[in-house]
């Protein structure tokens, strides 16, 4: 009894611990003091670390990498990450209950951008919501289940940072939500 009351303890105080981080680094990129490193990156193996970060369950993942070679890009590695981690948990969130829940990643480039397409086999996204769902603390679920509704906003900021967009709708293939992200693949300077 006591030890299930500490790991529920400690499990609550890590969300808590990720909902304050994010909503300082929300306030960081929105206030100009986050300086994005330009390094060359493999936005495959950005993905592929996603995955494992942001997934219990690799086996409920298909990552398509296409027929090209491993695609370089000038970017900033750990923000660009914590973007894939967001979008990529919340697709799991919603095909983990789901006996046959799968999330898909497409990743395709050409020679100015490089497209990140994550989909997955929910129940997609209401109407209603599509236009509202990056905005921060938009969430459909309980206040019980400590979803903030930020997670979602904290990767917008980060793509525009970079000089992409992300568009949030539901998959024509798949049925359920799907996020496209695009991202230039020269490289950038300033501030967020």
């Amino acid at each position: 009894m006591a030890s299930t009351i500490i790991s529920e303890c400690t499990k609550s105080a890590f969300k808590i611990k990720t909902f304050i981080k994010k909503l300082l680094d929300i306030s960081r990129i929105e206030s100009g003091k986050v300086v994005l490193a330009t390094d060359k990156v493999i936005i495959d193996y950005i993905v592929e670390e996603s995955v494992e970060s942001a997934v219990a369950d690799k086996s409920r993942v298909i990552v398509d990498y296409g027929t090209e070679e491993k695609r370089a890009m000038y970017a900033d590695e750990g923000w660009l990450l914590e973007a894939l981690i967001n979008v990529i948990s919340n697709c799991y969130e919603h095909i983990n209950q789901k006996k046959d829940g799968m999330v898909y990643i497409d990743i395709s480039s050409n020679s100015e951008v490089c497209m990140v397409t994550i989909s997955d086999n929910g129940d997609g996204i209401q109407d209603c919501d599509i236009a509202g769902i990056f905005d921060r603390f938009m969430s459909r679920k309980s206040q019980d289940e400590f979803h903030a509704g930020i997670g979602l906003n904290l990767s917008k900021l980060i793509i525009e940072a970079h000089h992409g967009n992300i568009r949030a709708g539901n998959s024509d293939k798949y049925g359920g939500a799907q996020f496209k992200i695009i991202l230039p693949l020269y490289k950038f300077k300033g501030k967020l």
